[in-house]
């Protein structure tokens, strides 16, 4: 039904008279609101509940939801909105290609794409959304993409570049916003402007050992951006970039390399939409994290060791929740995990390489990685647009379909009942049983239950059996993940 249907249906003066017509009018107007703004102005034109703020109230309305059996809270464009295929019609997906035990990191596969077969192979790993590296692999040889090439292109052009205390020598983006403000993080990383001659002016400093203020800096700054019209074509977009053979590369595909249209073309990636450069001094490192879309890391000088988990090893990695300032990114440490406070990363296992001048990393969308700089280093990357299914139609999922699937829920509980009562809620999830005690069952709010038969039956179109339902919750969403971060004081509430 249409928002302007309800505007025109006689209400009750205030919510709490409401019974047996809450239970169906309610969820109905939640499903035809656009957001809770909208819901906001009608409730409070029809109900009179103007001392809400939106935000409140849509809190407020959720509660009543989950208590009368309501659905879930779900994002447009979440996973969780996604249909199951008829069963005559599901595929059931290949095997995802297990890892070795040992080492804990391993090789990965290198190909030569001056070859038809080595671009062929490269194609192969892309469609099946694995990591390759590719040798032979410049954007442009003549003329060289190194630092002083760039200078010379882009000297004036303002950049944002990261810092970081030089004693530190670890990079992380802190996101902002109210999604991820619920939790206290500590941190040092600012993000500073600056003139293109001015960050090599610093790195040529850092090279010497001198840091200014004592901090280190690393470049990251867009060049490049896809725009999209009402109509649904597409430009490419400079982001302040000066004319000359950056911009013009950039812009035109037909100059890139063979090797590279084919891939994109061949391995599905479709058309680009954002390329930044990375300037770093060694080592710098840029910790462990995910991407939401597939990467292209063309390495234009110096080297670089990146390490690579697939997105199922997220159950290792205990992944700071979906509304801390570090959402995307591991708690544990890559380099030197304290085995006590996170022993399940004793079980991950990955793949390690090593990035030379001319040679390109294809990092598949949720894939975690980190990257490390051994020598002053200069990288271009392209992100490619990404899609998800709106049809289950794989039993199981694909590895980045999973860890999207679970940040989704995550995000849908977070939604629902506040990042206060996620981990209680996820403990309950996980143990509850039906025939539980009644002393059990009142440790935790009766609406719960309820909550918890609708998370399941959502689940269960993507994963086909209650088992695996339990077990994808235990393995990516299980509460030892918030064991020891600290909830602001608004959170708490």
């Amino acid at each position: 039904m249409a928002m302007a249907g309800f505007l025109d249906r006689p209400l009750p003066p205030a919510l709490e008279e409401y019974d047996d017509a809450l239970h169906e009018w309610l969820p109905l107007l939640v499903s035809a609101a656009q957001d809770t703004r909208q819901l906001h102005r009608v409730l409070t034109h029809k109900v009179g509940l103007s001392k809400l703020g939106p935000r409140q109230l849509a809190v407020n309305l959720i509660v009543q939801l989950a208590e009368r059996r309501a659905p879930l809270v779900r994002r447009h464009g979440s996973l969780l909105n996604s249909r199951p295929a008829s069963r005559d019609s599901r595929r059931h997906a290949a095997a995802q290609p297990a890892l070795e035990r040992l080492p804990q990191w391993q090789s990965l596969p290198r190909v030569d794409c001056s070859t038809a077969c080595g671009v062929a192979s490269a194609i192969d790993r892309v469609r099946r959304g694995l990591p390759v590296l590719l040798s032979n692999a410049s954007l442009r040889r003549d003329p060289r993409w190194d630092i002083d090439f760039l200078h010379a292109e882009l000297g004036a052009r303002q950049c944002s570049v990261l810092s970081c205390p030089a004693a530190s020598r670890v990079f992380t983006v802190f996101r902002s916003g109210s999604q991820h403000g619920a939790y206290e993080a500590n941190g040092d990383v600012r993000v500073e402007e600056m003139a293109f001659h001015q960050f090599v002016r610093c790195l040529r400093e850092q090279e010497a050992g001198h840091f200014e203020g004592g901090r280190m800096r690393y470049l990251q700054t867009h060049l490049m951006e896809r725009l999209y019209a009402e109509s649904g074509e597409s430009c490419v977009a400079p982001r302040q970039l000066p004319e000359g053979v950056v911009r013009r590369v950039l812009t035109d595909a037909s100059l890139h390399p063979p090797w590279l249209q084919q891939l994109r073309r061949e391995g599905g990636l479709g058309e680009w939409c954002l390329s930044t450069l990375w300037i770093s001094p060694g080592d710098a490192c840029s910790r462990c994290h995910i991407d939401l879309h597939n990467n292209l890391l063309l390495q234009l000088e110096g080297r670089k060791r990146v390490v690579l988990l697939d997105p199922l090893e997220a159950r290792h990695l205990y992944l700071h929740p979906i509304s801390h300032p570090l959402d995307m990114r591991p708690r544990v440490c890559i380099k030197s995990p304290d085995l006590e406070q996170f022993p399940r990363f004793a079980e991950a296992r990955g793949f390690e390489t090593f990035l030379e001048a001319g040679e390109c990393l294809f990092i598949p969308r949720m894939w975690f990685h980190e990257v490390d700089s051994l020598t002053t280093s200069a990288s271009l990357n392209f992100w490619f647009e990404s899609t998800w299914p709106s049809i289950v139609s794989d039993l199981p999922p694909s590895m980045d379909v999973m860890l999207q699937l679970a940040r989704d829920t995550e995000l849908a509980l977070v939604d629902t009942l506040g990042a206060c009562h996620i981990a209680s809620f996820l403990q309950f999830a996980l143990t509850a049983d039906e025939e539980s005690s009644g002393a059990d069952e009142c440790k935790y709010p009766a609406r719960w239950t309820y909550l918890r038969e609708e998370l399941f039956e959502i689940l269960l179109g993507w994963l086909g059996a209650r088992e695996r339902v339990e077990g994808f919750l235990f393995d990516f969403l299980h509460p030892h993940r918030f064991i020891g971060l600290h909830l602001k004081t608004a959170a708490k509430s």
